[in-house]
């Protein structure tokens, strides 16, 4: 264990010495091919020291420690104690994959915006860091609120019915073993969290029959709160509204986890967004209207477009309930239910539409990113990629825009089909060290500009 942390120790003190002399350069402007002969007369000044020995920091090098681009994600945490916590990671682009590193954890005193975004500023300031080109944002969906309160307060009534009385949950273990199903605790809503509500959800499906007898129980001994989370467990219409939520909920989880993934997916998203919008559209929008309106046209509001109401999709549980007439509801609150889950729908859309809008300039952005996935480059069906490159300034200069292009170009006439099955971290690694004949990189600036593209981050952690 000793060795391990001394080698550990001499690794780390090395990078921290090659940052610092490539951080000289730069900050005295000296060209950085003088960093090739200063390596060798480090190595051979201090002859016996270990970080010399170790020393590479040659011309290619410290232009990539200085150059290298990073991109920030963020998660705002609260422990059981109540310490508020933020936690800050870099996204870089590290030997042509994109890395994830942890770059601190600052105490706050607030989880507000305005509070986040300080704290934040405070610390790249404090570091020197240019943090302004350094910002995206992505959404969350708030359609949850277009359904009746009471969907939710029952999950969190029972859950704080049962939370700090072990006596109420041994009770309820007997229910559970009686109706044979697992003895599951059930979960809390999160306030903040509103993605873990399918995972409330689906417990609490899970559990139903084992509630309804735990409280039937309960109520008998004159317990007004059981008698009230009682009522509302034998109303048809919420154990409906549950299903139409293990339905619709996991739409947005699911693509959620696609933004929170640790792989580059970057080049998905545009896909990714589009079909989740489509799906949600096609539960109420007619069939013909959808299929021949573009995305960013279609007129989700219009009723003059929507399916009749006794047609809309609301989830196999809902249909099948509907079909075989085991609702136990009455024509009006049938009636009632399908249009609290028809204004889920739009207020889904809207809220996707809001922040994922084909006709702004971020979506533009993530539609062309999608030309650089493998299946992309290996259909040949893109024949220039200067459109992303005039996205990002910073990443490709004007001036090398015709050599980017060159490059993409002579990517579409080489035979890369024996790559079609790597992910794109592999895919644009193994393009990166192809050579022309004199040894040179065929497409240096071509896979600088997409490892680069590959380190934008989806999201952060919710």
């Amino acid at each position: 264990m000793t060795t391990f942390q001394t080698n550990v120790d001499s690794n780390n003190n090395i990078k921290k010495t090659e940052i610092r002399f490539a951080a000289f350069a730069a900050e005295h402007n000296l060209s950085f091919n003088v960093m090739d002969h200063l390596s060798e007369v480090i190595r051979v000044s201090f002859f016996g020291s270990q970080i010399a020995k170790g020393y590479t920091n040659n011309r290619t090098k410290a232009t990539v420690i200085i150059n290298n681009k990073f991109l920030l994600i963020v998660d705002e945490s609260t422990d059981k104690s109540g310490t508020k916590s933020l936690a800050l990671v870099a996204r870089v682009c590290n030997f042509k994959k994109a890395d994830d590193l942890f770059l601190g954890l600052l105490p706050v005193a607030s989880a507000t915006a305005d509070a986040l975004y300080q704290k934040i500023r405070d610390f790249f300031v404090e570091h020197n860091i240019d943090y302004k080109k350094n910002l995206i944002g992505l959404c969350a969906n708030y359609a949850c609120q277009k359904l009746p309160e009471l969907v939710e307060d029952l999950a969190r009534d029972v859950h704080t019915y049962l939370q700090y009385s072990f006596k109420r949950q041994t009770k309820l273990l007997e229910f559970q073993e009686f109706v044979n199903v697992k003895p599951h605790k059930i979960l809390q809503p999160s306030q903040t969290r509103w993605l873990s509500l399918h995972q409330v959800v689906v417990r609490f499906l899970e559990q139903y029959n084992a509630l309804v007898l735990y409280f039937t129980d309960q109520a008998s001994e004159n317990i007004e709160k059981a008698q009230s989370i009682l009522y509302r467990l034998n109303d048809p219409s919420v154990k409906l509204y549950y299903h139409f939520l293990d339905f619709a909920l996991p739409f947005f989880t699911k693509l959620n986890l696609e933004m929170q993934s640790e792989s580059t997916k970057i080049h998905t998203l545009h896909g990714k967004i589009e079909n989740v919008l489509r799906s949600l559209l096609d539960c109420f929008i007619k069939k013909e209207y959808l299929e021949k309106t573009p995305i960013e046209d279609i007129q989700y509001k219009n009723s003059r477009f929507f399916l009749p109401i006794e047609e809309m999709y609301l989830g196999a549980y809902v249909v099948g309930s509907v079909t075989n007439k085991t609702h136990n509801l009455n024509a009006e609150e049938l009636q009632n239910f399908r249009t609290r889950c028809l204004d889920f729908l739009i207020e889904s859309c809207a809220q996707i539409y809001k922040r994922f809008d084909a006709k702004r300039t971020s979506m533009k952005i993530l539609k062309d990113i999608s030309i650089i996935s493998p299946e992309q480059v290996i259909s040949k069906k893109h024949n220039t990629i200067a459109s992303l490159g005039m996205h990002f300034p910073n990443l490709v200069s004007a001036n090398q825009l015709n050599e980017l292009d060159r490059e993409w170009r002579k990517l579409r006439n080489i035979d890369i089909n024996d790559l079609k099955n790597l992910n794109i971290s592999e895919f644009w690694s193994k393009i990166s060290e192809m050579k022309c004949g004199d040894e040179s990189f065929m497409f240096l600036t071509l896979c600088e500009f997409i490892f680069n593209v590959m380190c934008l981050p989806h999201s952060s952690p919710t």
